[in-house]
């Protein structure tokens, strides 16, 4: 072998080896202390559905240039890892923890022969415990999902995503939402795995994860159903490039892409029987199969950019592209949730705290107003705060969204009426409710109603009355302003056959005296 050759050779491999010790180097890790931690927030702008086809998200490979620098950006909105404890699901998730809990655990120490009413003490005690410990070991981040689901005879919204972060894994451990207004928490079985960390190229991972929801009513409706949903999921991970990423918010040069393929098999038994949740669902709504697209950074807390799609006919139908970027002049748009609902005064403490959080988008200033002088802070800012009540009725709390990008500043406003329940001063759920003031009576019935509501008033001295009827969801159903009534006797009726049969509140105001009441509207076949 010539020395010539010898030396060729001995070069080419030393640049391979230089080159491989600069890949190596140039490789980007991202661990879990890189992960985002509680309120954390950023901007993440969404681009336009015409422009999603526009780009290719699968391309990948080592040292690899993903540029998406002409992406187009038409709305924005905050991504916030909050405390599980201020979004108000805490009370639902003990609750239906408890209840799964107590039924497991009683039913074992009976058939081992416990006697009844130890065993429920036994049991009560244990399970209180047990799920107030589980939801502050494993409950660290809570993420709203700002998303909704029609299901026809319910509406899912106000979706919040509970996480539970370690050194090897980000795991979601259940899902929050309102079910027709009411707080249900769904807790994995099994959770799912979202990521292992660390995440490097070339790391592949897969988990399995489930959870199951059981209704035996449709919630706000009293109306009796026998439903059951499962949730079954297969999740595969592959880091499977790193790079530069391009977007219009900069150059990153040490990314990692990952691709999340998801199998989901959702199920509904209806009645005792049982469906593929396809068959009565679009498949749009809850696919059987997605993908996702993601580039991290070690220097960002959540993706640099996120991409979408679902598979429907082994065809990648792409349906949303949000990449972190600064704030821009977008017109804002403002609207918020709350949680716990119903709010109920605590009796302890003659007060409930009211997590209240922002589902605005394209704004960056928050300014709410919670209709609560009385308080010690009837305001607040921030996209997401607490607020304590003391005393029952309805208020009409508002949020103002702006957008400080602006060379002029632009809000939008946004009010929803807030009832808090006060069972100390009106428990009766049936009859008639009165409400009882010096020279003043003031009353409702019959409850439950099915067409109308008569309205009864004795009164010493004339007055102005105003009642408004609010179902679940803080909707305003039914309302008479300013209606004027003399001394003496007098009954009203209010014609409610279109309402449909629910949990109503009614607040009345008489002679500036303000009370509520709960109120049920009964299906035609009700009978009293």
């Amino acid at each position: 072998m010539s020395d010539r050759f010898s030396k060729g050779i001995l070069l080419s491999a030393s640049l391979l080896l230089l080159i491989s010790a600069q890949d190596t180097i140039a490789q980007p890790v991202f661990t879990s202390g890189d992960f985002a931690t509680l309120d954390d927030s950023f901007i993440v702008s969404s681009i336009s559905v015409l422009d999603i086809p526009n780009h290719d998200y699968a391309a990948t490979g080592m040292g690899f240039t993903w540029d998406y620098s002409d992406f187009n950006p038409i709305s924005q909105r905050h991504v916030k890892f909050t405390d599980p404890n201020i979004t108000g699901f805490r009370a639902a998730y003990i609750f239906s923890c408890n209840g799964i809990c107590y039924n497991d655990c009683y039913n074992t120490c009976v058939s081992s022969g416990g006697f009844p009413l130890i065993c429920a003490g036994t049991c009560n005690f244990n399970c209180s415990s047990t799920c107030l410990t589980n939801w502050f070991t494993k409950f660290d981040l809570a993420e709203l999902a700002n998303d909704s689901i029609n299901l026809g005879i319910t509406t899912v919204e106000d979706i919040f995503n509970f996480y539970d972060i370690s050194q090897d894994a980000l795991s979601q451990v259940a899902v929050g939402a309102k079910l027709s207004g009411f707080p249900i928490v769904m807790e994995y079985e099994i959770p799912d795995r979202v990521y292992s960390f660390p995440l490097e190229y070339a790391n592949k991972d897969t988990s399995f994860s489930n959870y199951s929801l059981k209704l035996d009513s449709i919630p706000g409706t009293g109306i009796p159903v026998s439903l059951v949903y499962n949730h079954r999921q297969q999740r595969y991970n592959h880091v499977e490039g790193w790079g530069t990423l391009i977007t219009p918010f900069g150059v990153f040069n040490n990314v990692l892409k990952l691709k999340s393929t998801v199998y989901n098999q959702d199920t509904v038994i209806f009645q005792n029987d049982t469906f593929a949740l396809s068959q009565f669902l679009p498949t749009q709504v809850i696919p059987e199969s997605s993908v996702e697209y993601k580039w991290f950074s070690p220097d960002f807390g959540i993706p640099l950019l996120s991409v979408s799609a679902w598979v429907i006919d082994g065809n990648l139908v792409y349906r949303n592209v949000e990449y972190i970027d600064t704030l821009r002049c977008f017109e804002p748009f403002s609207v918020f949730g709350y949680q716990p609902f119903p709010a109920v005064i605590n009796q302890d403490e003659d007060s409930i705290e009211i997590g209240f959080y922002s589902l605005s988008v394209n704004g960056n200033s928050f300014t709410w107003d919670f209709d609560d002088p009385a308080s010690a802070s009837n305001h607040a800012s921030g996209s997401n705060t607490i607020h304590t009540f003391s005393e029952g009725g309805v208020y009409n709390v508002q949020l103002v969204t702006c957008n400080t990008q602006c060379a002029s500043q632009i809000c939008d406003t946004f009010s929803l009426p807030v009832i808090i329940i006060d069972l100390s001063a009106n428990d009766s759920t049936t009859g008639t409710l009165t409400q009882q003031k010096e020279g003043l009576e003031f009353s409702l019935s019959p409850n439950p109603f099915q067409d109308r509501v008569l309205i009864n008033i004795k009164s010493r001295n004339e007055g102005i009355m105003n009642l408004q009827l609010v179902d679940v969801t803080g909707k305003l159903a039914a309302e008479i302003r300013a209606m004027h009534y003399q001394a003496g006797n007098h009954v009203y009726a209010i014609d409610l056959k279109r309402l449909p049969p629910g949990i109503y509140i009614a607040c009345a105001v008489v002679d500036f005296n303000r009370t509520f009441f709960k109120m049920i509207k009964a299906p035609v076949s009700y009978k009293n």
